[in-house]
């Protein structure tokens, strides 16, 4: 099953992905050459996001049992929130505020206006161009990764080892992104790596603790994108990614952290 789904994650995100890298590396025209080129073109990447979630629908659908499909389904139920999961889900707001405090005093502020308009956010006609990647990412990964492939990982792996594999993967699900979307280049592709297997240790150790309520991985997934998008490549990214990474080595020296006091969630076998 857990095979069957990554084939398929992968098929369904990179029918979206290899079109869009051959049409930037000029070996098919895929997209007309008009002013609303770049929004078309980020509108359709976004598509990619849905990938994860297909799959894992797709799979339950045809390999499930009615006990799984209704495990699945339930495992987004918004009472299954505590008020830490939830306090957590949205702690990359806190992160921001906490890097913006960080570059008033030691990098003479950010202007957080400027860098809103710099992402278009600030012009209502490029303002859904920048929110829908949001929203297919943050809940169309982590349907997949963390909702499905996590707890069946977790059925014979210990949180650590299956974090390691699952961020392996799912740094791989990018690379048609490094001929469009990313510069590519060895010291880029060992960043990106590091940054996705240490958002990896911080989304299991958070989908355990809430006890697989998908909601709070979704939520952070979503609000990380969020934030991390407002001044991309300036301060307050750097200082955000840092402190992410930080966290993730001390998960990585305490693995007992990545599980709950319950241990970790398991995906229901027959």
């Amino acid at each position: 099953m857990l095979v069957r789904y990554f084939v398929m994650a992968y098929a369904l995100s990179w029918l979206v992905f290899v079109p869009l890298a051959l049409d930037h590396q000029g070996i098919i025209d895929l997209l007309p050459h008009t002013r609303y080129r770049a929004s078309w073109i980020e509108l359709v990447h976004a598509l990619g996001g849905f990938g994860p979630l297909l799959a894992a629908v797709l799979v339950l659908r045809w390999n499930g049992t009615p006990a799984q499909r209704s495990w699945y389904r339930a495992a987004y139920a918004s009472g299954r929130m505590s008020a830490t999961s939830w306090l957590l889900a949205f702690s990359p707001l806190g992160l921001f505020a906490l890097a913006w405090v960080a570059a008033m005093l030691f990098a003479g502020g950010i202007d957080l206006h400027q860098a809103f308009r710099a992402q278009g956010v600030v012009d209502t006609t490029t303002l859904a161009i920048w929110v829908v990647p949001l929203f297919t990412y943050g809940f169309g990964e982590e349907a997949g990764w963390r909702g499905f492939a996590l707890p069946i990982l977790h059925r014979h792996r210990s949180p650590l080892r299956a974090t390691l594999v699952l961020g392996t993967l799912w740094a791989l699900w990018h690379l048609p992104l490094f001929f469009y979307r990313f510069a590519f280049g060895a010291g880029t592709a060992i960043g990106f790596l590091l940054g996705v297997l240490s958002g990896a240790l911080l989304l299991t150790a958070l989908y355990n603790r809430a006890r697989g309520a998908m909601l709070a991985t979704s939520c952070w997934h979503l609000t990380w994108n969020l934030v991390s998008t407002i001044d991309k490549n300036g301060f307050l990214s750097a200082f955000m990614s840092t402190v992410v990474m930080l966290v993730a080595v001390v998960l990585l020296i305490r693995p007992g952290r990545l599980s709950s006091p319950h241990g970790p969630v398991t995906f229901p076998m027959p």
